[in-house]
C-alpha cells in the first residue's frame, strides 16, 4: 500500500471513530460520562470530562460573550491583604491537621475549603457565627467550636 493510501485510510478511520463517539455521546447520559471509572479512563488519555454545572470550576464557554475574552485579567482588580493571608496560612498550618477528611460529610465545598474554615474558627474563636446558605459547613464549624 502506498503512503498516500495509508494516510487516506488513517483519515477515514479517524472520521469513523469520531462519528461513532459522537453517536455514543448523543445517547449516553451525562452522569455516565463523568462517573469515576470512566473519568479515570478518559484521564489516562489526557482528557477531563466535567459536567456543565454551577458548582464546577470550569465555565460553560458557549455562555461567555466575545467581549468577555477581551477584559483585563481579574488580578488587576483584586486587592490582597498580605497580613491577613499570612495569618490565615499560620492558622491552617496550626489547626488544619486536626480535621480529617473521613470524619467530615461530603458536600458541595471541598475538603480544603472546610479545612480553611475550621482553622479560621479555631484560630479566631468567634463568639458568634452566622451561616448563610445550605448549612453544608455547619458540621465543620461545630467541630471547630468543640475545641474551645
Amino acid at each position: 500500500m502506498t503512503k498516500k493510501k495509508e494516510q487516506k485510510k488513517t483519515t477515514n478511520n479517524k472520521k469513523i471513530i469520531k462519528n461513532a463517539i459522537r453517536i455514543i455521546f448523543k445517547f449516553m447520559p451525562i452522569k455516565w460520562m463523568s462517573r469515576k471509572g470512566l473519568f479515570e479512563i478518559w484521564e489516562e488519555k489526557g482528557v477531563h470530562i466535567t459536567p456543565v454545572h454551577f458548582y464546577e470550576p470550569i465555565p460553560y464557554t458557549k455562555e461567555i460573550k466575545e467581549e468577555d475574552w477581551k477584559r483585563k485579567p481579574l488580578k488587576e482588580y483584586m486587592l490582597f491583604n498580605k497580613k491577613a493571608e499570612e495569618r490565615i496560612n499560620k492558622m491552617v498550618k496550626k489547626y488544619g491537621k486536626e480535621l480529617k477528611e473521613n470524619e467530615i460529610s461530603k458536600g458541595q465545598s471541598s475538603f480544603e475549603h472546610k479545612k480553611i474554615l475550621y482553622s479560621i474558627i479555631r484560630g479566631t474563636k468567634p463568639k458568634r457565627i452566622i451561616e448563610i446558605g445550605s448549612g453544608a459547613t455547619t458540621e465543620v464549624m461545630i467541630k471547630a467550636n468543640k475545641h474551645k
